[in-house]
């Protein structure tokens, strides 16, 4: 994720994930599932878990992040697992939202491909 030309540094970041994904609660699971890095150097962050809502806070403030969340941290049920073998569930929406240092918010709906 990038902010765009003239625009402040991401501070924040959540990601609301689907209903039918669990996710591991605790902060071994939250320290080891999730990376964040820009431009290849790992950023410190603290995080935390509401509902199905993962919210991501930036140590140091950057204009662009990688964010890779593991299965270390979110598992599906073996229905859900079947599903997506038999080809009945491709995809799925998620919802990203942002916040920059100047206090806006962006709000992103992600279709994302399951496989």
């Amino acid at each position: 994720m990038t902010a765009g030309t003239g625009e402040p540094p991401l501070t924040a970041i959540a990601v609301r994930l689907p209903g039918f994904l669990e996710i591991s609660h605790g902060n071994v699971a939250l320290q080891h599932g999730v990376a964040i890095d820009a431009r290849g150097r790992a950023l410190k962050f603290s995080g935390g878990i509401n509902g199905q809502t993962l919210t991501l806070k930036l140590r140091k403030t950057s204009s662009s992040v990688r964010i890779t969340i593991g299965p270390e941290l979110i598992a599906t049920s073996t229905a859900t697992a079947r599903r997506v073998a038999a080809r009945k569930l491709t995809s799925t929406t998620m919802l990203l939202l942002v916040n920059e240092t100047g206090g806006a918010r962006t709000q992103l709906h992600l279709t994302v491909a399951v496989s």
